[in-house]
């Protein structure tokens, strides 16, 4: 052994003239064992939840607002035609039976206005395509009931049009039509 090394016990000396191949010598590649394999960043990858904008929010509870306001009117003219039904004269039951009607088609909005608050509080996709339909018809409703009082109760009607008209030029903005396709 040379003087430069130390001496390690238990370990046998090695000798300056052990024979030199002339192939080097290569590792011996450890065995295939088989390897998961690996999934794509995205699928690995913790999903965060999506943050509803304050803006949606706040047209959700307007849409309850809205919604739950427009059920009462729905419910009270069912109830007025439930009344006139009892009256026995031809004409106020077939009153009644155009209230009955009218009642249903009021109620028919106000359902579509908590459906769409349901959607948008939760961020559903088809929430936007409800949301425009909603208001929409609660526009149009608001306009036919205009045209059928003649404009006598304008005011009435003009606030009934404020929730709608709010809602739908919000849900019209770009950025909040990206937020319920994200």
């Amino acid at each position: 052994m040379s003087e430069n090394q130390p001496i390690v016990p238990n370990q046998p000396e090695l000798e300056n003239n052990a024979p030199v191949s002339a192939e080097p010598q290569l590792p011996v590649p450890a065995p295939l064992t088989p390897v998961a394999p690996i999934a794509p960043p995205s699928a690995t990858a913790p999903t965060l939840p999506r943050t509803r904008p304050l803006g949606i929010t706040i047209i959700a509870l307007l849409a309850i607002i809205q919604g739950f306001g427009g059920f009462c009117a729905g419910i009270s003219l069912l109830f007025l035609s439930g009344i006139l039904v009892v009256i026995p004269s031809g004409f106020t039951q077939v009153l009644a039976l155009l209230a009955c009607f009218g009642g249903l088609l009021i109620i028919t909005g106000p359902l579509l206005h908590l459906i769409f608050a349901y959607g948008a509080w939760n961020l559903r996709k088809w929430a936007w395509w409800l949301g425009i339909a909603a208001t929409t018809l609660s526009i149009l409703g608001v306009v036919i009931g205009l045209v059928g009082t003649g404009g006598a109760l304008i005011w009435a009607v003009v606030t009934n049009a404020l929730l709608p008209i709010v809602i739908l030029a919000y849900l019209l903005m770009p950025k909040v039509r990206q937020a319920f396709e994200a």
